[in-house]
């Protein structure tokens, strides 16, 4: 289920002919009058409960859920004030002017960040028992995770457009299996694990039959060994990155100790000791020469690999409109 405009979307009625023009002042307009800049989790909750209520097994369910993104609400607190005082701070610290924040303005972007995602974390675990009490849950797979942090001036600004830092790539991944599976819950994994690793961790588990084709293509490994108690069979998790609008690279380089950030705008690269500095605040390139080395291969093998599978490939030119920009730019998408 996916609910992207304000405005419903009906493939073969009215909305669908009306000039995107239109339709973008449309939604602006409509925007004004919503309090929240996002439908909020409780709303997409009744969706999805609806959804699962009138859909055959086996199924599967994917949702972005949008409340703790900028601009922050305090929480539930959904007046027309906190709208437009949320989405004019929001602007002022990642789009226009995050060197003008004032110490009052970054403590109540923290503080609203925090009630969102305890506004976040509640409604989550009212879906879960709504689940729960349907008879549904102990049957199903439940996987929480965040595709990106946000900062908030640890390297000069608010979003998530710098460079792979950890306040940015160090995400929630919590998996919550059937209760008839052999896994231990609860557990904490401390092992660097990748987001990559989730297909192929659910595939895994229900035992899927895949083809020779589908397992050449397939990216990342299963988790189930981890959980078990063995290592994963890699000790570097990477994070890649394209800003939109860039054709330049940003990557992460991340095992334990170390942390190798290449910021392909500038061709330049940092290195930064988790164990001494897990802020990363202090480049040691220079007096760790072998272990720069090291990250620099594993770059050049990315950047290679990159060349290698694009090779050939096409990306069409799509036509973007204002009313997408516009929505880009709210994000923090610069």
């Amino acid at each position: 289920m996916f609910e992207e405009n304000i405005l419903p979307f009906d493939p073969d009625g009215l909305v669908n002919n009306v000039p995107d023009e239109l339709l973008r002042y449309a939604n602006k307009f409509a925007r004004i009058f919503q309090r929240t800049p996002y439908l909020p989790i409780e709303k997409i909750n009744d969706n999805l409960t609806e959804w699962i209520d009138t859909t055959r097994e086996p199924w599967f369910l994917w949702t972005q859920y949008m409340d703790v993104h900028g601009p922050y609400l305090p929480g539930d607190d959904f007046t027309y004030a906190n709208k437009f005082r949320a989405e004019r701070l929001w602007r002022k610290a990642a789009v226009n002017a995050p060197e003008e924040i004032t110490s009052d303005e970054h403590d109540e972007l923290w503080a609203n960040y925090g009630k969102e995602v305890e506004y976040l974390d509640r409604e989550i675990g009212n879906f879960l028992n709504d689940l729960s009490s349907k008879g549904v849950l102990e049957d199903t797979i439940v996987i929480v995770v965040g595709d990106h942090g946000d900062e908030f001036n640890e390297h000069g600004k608010y979003g998530h457009g710098n460079l792979p830092y950890d306040e940015l790539i160090h995400v929630p991944l919590i998996i919550r299996f059937p209760e008839s599976a052999e896994v231990p819950q609860p557990t904490n994994k401390e092992e660097i694990v990748r987001t990559i690793d989730i297909l192929p961790t659910i595939l895994d588990f229900v035992d899927a039959d895949l083809s020779d084709e589908m397992n050449d293509r397939m990216e990342g490994e299963s988790l189930m060994p981890v959980l078990q108690g063995q290592e994963p069979s890699y000790d570097i998790a990477v994070t890649e990155k394209e800003m939109r609008g860039e054709d330049y690279l940003r990557f992460g380089f991340r095992t334990t100790k170390w942390k190798y950030l290449y910021d392909g705008k500038h061709e330049e690269g940092y290195l930064y000791d988790l164990h001494d500095d897990p802020e990363e605040s202090t480049d040691v390139a220079d007096e760790h020469p072998d272990v720069v080395d090291r990250f620099e291969t594993v770059l050049t093998d990315r950047l290679s690999s990159i060349e290698q599978t694009s090779e050939g490939i096409t990306i069409p030119d799509i036509e973007q409109g204002k009313g997408v920009e516009e929505r880009l730019e709210a994000l923090g998408y610069k």
